[in-house]
């Protein structure tokens, strides 16, 4: 059975500020030059499940929904006066897809998704994705989903009470760009190395934070590379406004009316009241700016050891996707311990893992201190990972989901 596909994706609105920034005149390419460009970055997924579905026999396709040049263009070369999710209909209206796919559920959710069905009749399931912190609003919005693809059996466990149907796919790494990230590779050595963000508020980092913070108090020379961001004093009074507001007018059950005022609306998806964002001067001074895509992974690349805790709503279960870029890089990979990490990893032999503080740092430095064996584990960590958890391997159970849904028609 052939069917259409189309992976919607949305990147991180500071990646994007990078790339424009980097990349100034790129705007003025063409729609198809534009995406290309973007895909050479290897940020995030990329068009991994394009390339990847496609080379299967999947007509697939990728749209990244937010990137307002690349838009632009394609508004411009279609004669389209649309933007944002109006400008979304228009191109999946010309694509007629079968099957599509949207990585951001907090974008893209609820009634909307209800409709766009009715709007384009092409379109037979429709896919949501989650692996990040959502709130009770949040959750009961996925229910428009035909059904819904995670990243572990933490969210399969979670999604699981509202009666949504539920894949698990775990994250991957693209084979393909290894000899990229070999080639020309110009990033610094580093010892030690973090990549990654540090966000306060419930289900994200504050174990994170705590750890890193000790082991920097500890003089463990680890290398951070991330995005830590400081609310401004009355950014941060009125979203805790806002979110006390909203408390309220849940309980008076004015709900909907909360949904209808848009400075209201954005904090009816939080769980906690915001906090401002500390962090030690020595973490501060630690810290490298965000780095991104292919330079991110070259960094990687030159690692003895990539330091990896994850966000606290993983809860029990391994599933970031920076295990799998890091072992695929070729670096030792030292991460927290979970239950399932051994479905992925034989641990000491391809990865090490650590349960406490002072077991992470005992780790590290033995690592360190421990040429042969560290790069034994890493080759070990890499082999495992391009054989078993790449995206090529992905995409075929991808496949075979939507192959068995379609089946239900």
């Amino acid at each position: 059975m052939s069917y259409r596909f189309v992976k919607i994706t949305s990147y991180y609105r500071e990646y994007l500020e990078y790339y424009y920034k980097t990349y100034p005149n790129i705007k003025n390419n063409s729609y198809n030059e534009q995406l290309q460009h973007l895909f050479e970055q290897e940020y995030g997924w990329s068009n991994y499940y394009q390339k990847n579905l496609s080379s299967i026999g999947v007509d697939a396709h990728e749209i990244i929904c937010n990137a307002r040049y690349l838009q632009e263009a394609w508004a411009k070369e279609n004669g389209v006066k649309q933007n944002g999710k109006l400008l979304i209909i228009e191109q999946l209206k010309k694509i007629k897809p079968d099957v599509v796919f949207f990585q951001d559920t907090s974008l893209f959710n609820g009634e909307w998704i209800l409709n766009l069905k009715e709007t384009i009749p092409s379109i037979k399931k429709i896919i949501g994705f989650r692996c990040s912190p959502y709130s009770k609003e949040q959750a009961e919005m996925f229910k428009y989903f035909d059904f819904m693809v995670v990243c572990s059996d933490q969210f399969v466990n979670e999604l699981t009470k509202y009666g949504y149907k539920l894949y698990e796919i775990n994250h991957a790494f693209e084979n393909a760009i290894v000899s990229k990230i070999n080639s020309d590779n110009k990033q610094p050595k580093n010892d030690f190395i973090f990549i990654g963000s540090i966000l306060s508020g419930a289900g994200f980092h504050s174990q994170r934070k705590k750890l890193i913070e000790t082991l920097i108090e500890k003089n463990v020379n680890l290398t951070l590379y991330g995005n830590v961001p400081e609310i401004g004093a009355f950014d941060l009074f009125s979203r805790q406004i806002a979110y006390l507001t909203v408390k309220l007018m849940k309980k008076l059950r004015m709900k909907a009316l909360v949904k209808s005022l848009p400075l209201l609306n954005k904090a009816i998806n939080l769980n906690s009241l915001p906090q401002k964002n500390t962090i030690s001067e020595n973490l501060k001074e630690k810290l490298h700016s965000p780095i991104y895509g292919l330079e991110m992974l070259q960094l990687l690349n030159k690692a003895k050891i990539t330091f990896n805790i994850h966000a606290d709503i993983s809860g029990n279960s391994a599933a970031n996707i920076r295990i799998f870029e890091a072992t695929g890089c070729g670096s030792c990979l030292l991460t927290d311990w979970k239950p399932n990490i051994m479905n992925f990893f034989e641990i000491d032999k391809e990865i090490l893992t650590y349960k406490t503080d002072e077991e992470c740092l005992e780790k590290a430095l033995w690592l360190l201190e421990h040429n042969k064996e560290r790069e034994q584990i890493a080759l070990n960590g890499q082999k495992r990972t391009l054989s078993e958890h790449n995206y090529y391997n992905r995409a075929l159970k991808l496949n075979q989901i939507i192959l068995e849904e379609l089946k239900t028609l």
